[in-house]
């Protein structure tokens, strides 16, 4: 039954939001719509029909079936930045627009990435776990310990993230060279003092990779063993965007056979990553659990964008940030 500016959340359960930013969901709901809460826990007969007559979905990192109980839908919108779970040339077929979260994540995600480049450079988790078990190191990796003012900074994907990013490592001193699909304004160039290179060059003269770009087809294991093979052997790759940009396997042997310095990865193959993983046993890596791109702070930032992005719909204006190109 069609109910009157119907919002769906879909999303994973298990504490994926966490139980107060859903509260903070239903209180902010913008009056005159009525929303309602599904997860994968929730029977599929109850979900059907949630979705049966919505007019708005609001979706966070789960797969979207019930393209036969979409009629009414006239937009989705994503709590996460990442589409690669929905079908989007399905709701292009439809007719209904799809949007992210407007790279509202964008200052946390950077944040992250020049945190994992420092603790990398300055191999804060060896120094942390050795005071922890009641040891002093002291000196003793002095020589193996670096400076992110002193180093080139490739950044792969140079959107909004990329650029946050960018703008930080300036603020310490680093330089950055980017690469994307092609050049972007000759202003932004102008403003970190930065310039578009090929992939090949990017990755042979960088002191550090950083990967910023949507999971595609086309950006599946897009670096490979003949890209780590064309990197210096100090330098550290860092992936906060999705897991597989990077074929693991030939991660891990990079790592091993130190054909590269190190990684910083908050994105996987499978997740959660197995307790028996190859990755969790290497000394030059750091691991964080696909959470770059959460704080109190950005989850704030996507309610706000997400309805206000639906009211825009409500009253015929077109949404920001739509990425099925309806």
């Amino acid at each position: 039954m069609l109910t009157s500016k119907k919002i769906v959340l879909m999303y994973k359960g298990n504490k994926s939001i966490p139980d107060l930013i859903i509260e903070r969901i239903k209180e902010g709901t913008p009056e005159g719509f009525s929303l309602y809460v599904c997860t994968n826990d929730t029977p599929v007969d109850e979900r059907r029909a949630m979705i049966d007559g919505a007019k708005y979905l609001v979706n966070y990192s789960v797969p979207f079936e019930d393209f036969d109980k979409a009629g009414s839908l006239r937009f989705v919108q994503l709590l996460s930045a990442g589409a690669d779970l929905l079908d989007l040339e399905h709701f292009k077929q439809l007719n209904i627009p799809v949007a992210n979260n407007g790279s509202v994540n964008a200052p946390t995600v950077a944040e992250h990435t020049i945190l994992m480049m420092l603790s990398l450079l300055k191999k804060l988790p060896t120094h942390h776990n050795s005071m922890v078990n009641g040891e002093w190191l002291g000196h003793k990796y002095a020589l193996e310990l670096g400076e992110l003012c002193s180093k080139r900074v490739g950044i792969i994907g140079f959107g909004n993230i990329g650029q946050r990013v960018a703008r930080i490592v300036k603020a310490f001193g680093g330089e950055v060279v980017y690469t994307d699909r092609g050049p972007v304004d000759k202003s932004i160039e102008e403003e970190f003092n930065t310039q578009w290179l090929p992939l090949d060059e990017l990755l042979k003269t960088s002191d550090i990779i950083t990967l910023h770009m949507p999971l595609f087809e086309s950006t599946r294991n897009m670096i490979d063993a003949e890209q780590f093979a064309m990197m210096k052997p100090t330098a550290l790759l860092i992936n906060t965007a999705r897991g597989p940009i990077v074929n693991q396997d030939a991660l891990i042997n990079a790592l091993k056979n130190h054909t590269i310095g190190g990684a910083g990865l908050d994105a996987y193959h499978t997740e959660p990553l197995p307790a028996d993983d190859e990755l969790r046993s290497l000394d030059n890596v750091i691991l964080t659990p696909h959470m770059a791109g959460t704080s109190i702070d950005n989850w704030q930032r996507r309610i706000d964008f997400a309805f206000d992005n639906i009211e825009s719909v409500e009253k015929g204006i077109r949404p920001n940030a739509i990425i099925n190109n309806r």
